[in-house]
This record gives C-alpha cells, structure tokens and sequence, in this order.
C-alpha cells in the first residue's frame, strides 16, 4: 500500500475531527462573551421556579398534611402517589374548601392563581429573552473566527 493513500485514508478521518473541534471552539468563544448575560438568565429562572415551589407549599400546604419538601418533590414527578392518594386529595379538598369559604368563590379561586399566573408570564418572557440569546450565539458561532493552527 502507498504511503500517498494511507494520508489520505487518514485525513479522511481527521478533517471531520478538527472541523467539529472547530465548531466547538468558536461556540465557547461565542459564549464566553456572553457569560453575565447567561448567568443573569439563569438566575432569574432559578428565582421563577423558587417563587412557583413557595407558591405551591402556600397552595397545597398546611392543610393537605404535607410537608414543603413533600409537596416540591411532588412537583416534580407527575407519578408521585401524593397526587392519587385518597386522604391527600380528601385533605387538599377541605383545606381549599376552607380557604375559598367567602360569597364569590370564583373571585377567591382567581385572587390565590394570580401569583402562578405572574409567574407564568415571567418564566414566558425570560423563555423568549433566552431563545433571542440563543439566536444570537448562534449567529456569532458562525461569525466569530478561531482557528487550532
């Protein structure tokens, strides 16, 4: 075999190699420029799911018999038995029977979803701030030069 094709053969291997270390690279240096700005997004996205856990504890809380970390790891399982329990959904329906005890039930069920609602429309428009972010990495990932040598 030729020593002219063994390169080759090898090349053929190393070029896909070096252009997505390449694509890496210039993704990092994208980033990086951007890294006050990426942290300020997650924060304020830990601050939103931190609100809608204390929310949550408010909502199901003391009258459900749960404890706050019992409630927040039901939030984050669908399947938690919590949420098919019969003495936690008889205890849940008479805590928010007794909260909701006034004329105009309806205007009581609006006021306690208000804090979710707000919440929903910080966690939408920081979606869409971190979607424009990401736009705009992206854009520069292709714009930003960086070469290995």
């Amino acid at each position: 075999m030729e020593i002219a094709s063994l390169v080759l053969g090898a090349a053929t291997a190393v070029i896909p190699v070096y252009a997505g270390i390449d694509k890496l690279l210039n993704t990092i240096t994208a980033v990086r420029h951007h890294h006050g700005q990426l942290r300020q997004l997650w924060l304020e996205i830990l601050t939103q799911k931190t609100k809608l856990k204390n929310e949550c504890v408010l909502l199901f809380g003391d009258g459900s018999g749960c404890r706050s970390n019992e409630i927040k790891a039901m939030l984050g399982n669908h399947d938690h038995p919590n949420w098919k329990d019969g003495d936690f959904q008889q205890k849940l329906s008479e805590h928010l029977g007794k909260a909701f005890e006034q004329d105009d039930l309806t205007t009581a069920f609006q006021c306690s979803l208000a804090p979710f609602e707000l919440i929903k429309s910080t966690v939408d428009e920081l979606n869409e701030e971190l979607n424009r972010f990401a736009s705009t990495v992206a854009e520069q990932v292709t714009i930003v030069p960086f070469r290995l040598w």
